[in-house]
């Protein structure tokens, strides 16, 4: 028996160093926003200092009993007890989704109708799924912590003085960000139609005003062919196999074209269950990533055309099912940028590919 060999870290090292140079040298993009005023933003920092207990709490509660997406029941219902302790109205269940959650605080005068030029209207968000089998490694629950934080210490600002802002935030809970896309669904359900902007946090190894994330569509790729023995009759079947191997295979030679901005990760999820019949049916599962929304479209046609030649190949059916969630993009960089560097912390705009 062997063991794997050990990747090498070299690339990752060289790309840390390079970070740590620009870092030491980038300027933030200006922002034509001059932020709240230092007395609102002191007064807010002492709301969230006092919540330190409460916002660890959440952090290593979720840590220690994960949910993954839309199964976030005891996580949701935490949040919605922890809004509600602190005086905050807080509904379950909104938006299309039962893990889903919305409270609100702000001037009841203000418009229901995204880009007035009256008093605004700003989301938090908070994620709370986590991982299948590994939990809450991508720090969701730190994210769900920062987000009810933010919004607990503008609430508890605002009581103490009314007066503090103008207009509404909105905190909204948002499920299934792994693997799966709630806030598409959340949208679809009108909960971003009353806001101006949505903001919120992701841990991280640094401070990043912009990371350059890529675009992702989900392929479940069926191919159906004939069964038959395999000794007393291969001739008359037809291998499902054949055809997912055949696909795994051109997506390998696929990368040696592909732009350095696209990935493409597949695993064969069925292939047949004896190895004396021939498969009748074999399943793909594919994850294509690009940085623009023409690069990844050109992508998904290249994995398509994959998929009817292997089947063509092979003599068997396929079926090309695509996820319906459209990929999320970054908003805001600039002026978070700008609160980064005000904190203290150099900020690198962007990382990877840029």
């Amino acid at each position: 028996m062997t063991s794997a060999t050990n990747p090498s870290p070299a690339y990752l090292n060289q790309l840390d160093a390079e970070t740590g140079r620009r870092m030491e040298t980038a300027q933030a993009p200006a922002s034509p926003y001059a932020g709240a005023a230092a007395k609102l933003a002191a007064a807010v920092e002492a709301q969230v200092d006092a919540l330190a207990a409460d916002l660890n709490d959440v952090v290593h509660t979720l840590h220690g009993d994960p949910e993954t997406a839309y199964e976030e029941h005891r996580s949701a219902a935490f949040l919605v007890e922890l809004l509600r302790r602190h005086g905050i109205k807080a509904e379950l269940g909104v938006h299309g989704l039962p893990t889903a959650i919305r409270a609100e605080i702000g001037s009841a005068s203000a418009p229901l109708d995204a880009g007035t030029d009256s008093e605004p209207a700003i989301a938090i968000l908070s994620e709370y799924d986590a991982l299948p089998e590994v939990g809450h490694a991508c720090g969701h629950n730190v994210i769900a912590a920062t987000g009810a934080g933010a919004f607990i210490a503008l609430a508890k600002t605002l009581e103490e003085n009314p007066e503090a802002f103008p207009g509404r935030v909105v905190f909204l809970g948002t499920p299934a960000e792994e693997g799966h896309s709630g806030k598409e669904v959340m949208a679809r359900n009108g909960a971003f139609d009353d806001v101006d902007a949505a903001i919120m946090v992701h841990p991280y190894a640094m401070d990043l005003a912009e990371q350059v994330w890529l675009g992702r569509r989900l392929l479940t790729v069926t191919f159906s062919g004939v069964a038959a023995h395999a000794s007393a009759q291969p001739f008359m079947g037809r291998n499902a196999l054949d055809a997912a191997s055949l696909a795994y295979s051109a997506i390998g030679l696929l990368r040696q074209q592909l732009p350095p901005v696209d990935r493409v990760h597949a695993i064969i999820t069925e292939g047949g269950q004896r190895p004396s019949v021939i498969p009748e049916k074999a399943v793909m599962k594919l994850y294509a990533r690009s940085k623009y929304p023409e690069t990844l479209k050109d992508l998904s046609s290249r994995l398509e055309d994959i998929a009817r030649g292997a089947a063509l190949m092979t003599g068997t059916g396929v079926s090309i099912d695509w996820d319906e969630h459209p990929p999320s993009l970054p908003v805001l960089r600039r002026a978070v940028a700008d609160e980064f560097a005000a904190a203290g912390g150099p900020v690198d705009v962007a990382r990877y590919f840029d």
